[in-house]
């Protein structure tokens, strides 16, 4: 049990670790390379989302990070819903739900970034 924690704590602190084992994965099957870059942002989304949480939870532990990336999310899916329906004069839910999925991975990636950094240096300073 100790060994699938400290797994667990690899994956969420360091979620490009995800990518690499996606990547390999991919590799093996030998899809088409549009279809694997996207089941590696689907796959590893979820793990850049849980580190982002944890990170903002680290630097303000009064607040509530789950809340403000939900309401992030929603605002996100009214404004792709409403772009949708102006272009195409109607909604398709999974192109809207895989249009957030992704753009958010690509959101999470600069925020990760962004994070790690700025939490390293804030314990830096401190020591």
């Amino acid at each position: 049990m100790n060994f699938f924690n400290e797994l667990l704590g690899l994956i969420i602190a360091f979620p490009f670790f995800i990518v690499l084992l996606l990547i390999a994965y991919a590799s093996f099957r030998k899809k088409e390379s549009k279809k694997t870059v996207f089941m590696i942002v689907d796959g590893s989304a979820l793990f850049f989302w849980v580190s982002i949480i944890s990170l903002f939870e680290v630097r303000d532990p009064q607040g509530e990070p789950l809340i403000w990336v939900f309401a992030c999310f929603m605002l996100l899916s009214g404004m792709i819903m409403a772009l949708q329906y102006r272009i195409r004069g109607k909604i398709d839910i999974m192109r809207v739900l895989r249009s957030i999925w992704r753009i958010g991975f690509l959101v999470s990636i600069v925020m990760y970034v962004w994070l790690i950094t700025d939490t390293i240096s804030m314990y830096m300073d401190m020591v």
